[in-house]
């Protein structure tokens, strides 16, 4: 995959990871890391989201009115990421 074609698709997964499958943005994160010097590595990893996507296109989630409750948790890491040591977090909520 070349420059052009790699900083474009990651482009394109970064949007998608914005808008409409936010289930992706730790990954499309991490590869966008490497636009500038992408490897064959990152060019396997960018196929990889590009599979997930295609083989999760008809799931979703659907919504009804109940009462429930809604409970969050979030983490962060200061120094796992050994590339560049910057932090890394992450945040789930959940429905009961």
């Amino acid at each position: 995959m070349d420059k052009e074609l790699y900083q474009s698709t990651v482009g394109s997964l970064l949007y998608l990871s914005e808008w409409t499958t936010p289930d992706i943005a730790f990954a499309v994160s991490s590869v966008a890391k490497f636009t500038s010097c992408s490897r064959n590595v990152h060019c396997i990893a960018v196929k990889r989201i590009m599979h997930y996507i295609k083989s999760t296109l008809y799931h979703g989630v659907s919504y009804t009115r109940i009462a429930c409750d809604l409970v969050g948790y979030s983490n962060a890491s200061w120094t796992r990421d050994l590339d560049d040591r910057r932090s890394v977090s992450g945040y789930i909520f959940m429905i009961k």
